[in-house]
């Protein structure tokens, strides 16, 4: 038995050498990468939430400023049309404020909402343009999101009087991740992106329908 193995592995290493000075080294091409990038992000709130809204005449922010960064590695010569590979990114959308409308407004003061979220994706690029050996690529990505979502209501000095306090929480849950985008290189090592990334909460009685966020950034690759 011992032999057997042992013959095994020695005819493995022969193919394997074999096979390791004659393969191409850039048949599979990796390319690690990390970016950053300015985003806005529009939350889509359920009708219950928007519906409890109104009952006390407010309407909560559909629009919130925020930064991301990501990080990854691409799969591919530059020359092929497809390529494919993995990222992470991490997105901080900055609270933005509700419009309180009166006679509420007298018991509170704010209302504001934010959101983090982080997600892993499977990206799929396609090139459709290539100018001077610089690449143009539809990027087509899915994958799974952890968000965090805050509120914070703040209460009037009337409000406190009526039994009102001011208030700070978060609620996480999961998300599907969708990405759809435009990705252009620069020079060999910069890369400009362009990307749509849409957040569709797995559960559906929530505050959200979905979030959709926008950005545009910088990719260095190393």
């Amino acid at each position: 038995m011992k032999k057997a193995i042992l013959t095994s592995i020695c005819a493995f290493g022969l193919v394997g050498t074999a096979w390791a000075e004659t393969a191409p080294t850039s048949e599979l091409p990796i390319k690690v990468f990390a970016g950053a990038n300015v985003a806005m992000t529009m939350p889509m709130w359920s009708n219950d939430l928007n519906d409890m809204m109104d009952q006390i005449n407010t309407e909560l922010s559909g629009l919130n400023l925020g930064l991301g960064a990501e990080a990854g590695i691409k799969f591919g010569a530059t020359d092929k049309i497809y390529n494919f590979g993995v990222s992470v990114a991490y997105d901080y959308m900055f609270d933005s404020a509700a419009n309180i409308g009166y006679p509420y407004d007298q018991l509170v003061s704010e209302i504001s909402t934010g959101f983090s979220t982080i997600s892993i994706y499977f990206d799929n690029y396609i090139r459709f343009a290539d100018n001077a050996g610089k690449r143009s690529d539809l990027v087509l990505g899915v994958g799974y999101t952890n968000g965090t979502e805050r509120i914070r209501m703040a209460a009037t000095q009337l409000g406190y009087e009526y039994g009102l306090d001011t208030t700070d929480g978060d609620d996480t849950g999961s998300f599907i991740g969708l990405k759809i985008g435009y990705l252009q290189q620069i020079t060999s090592n910069l890369d400009f992106s362009a990307m749509l990334r849409i957040f569709i909460p797995t559960v559906s009685e929530g505050d959200l329908d979905s979030i959709f966020n926008v950005s545009a950034g910088i990719r260095y690759n190393f």
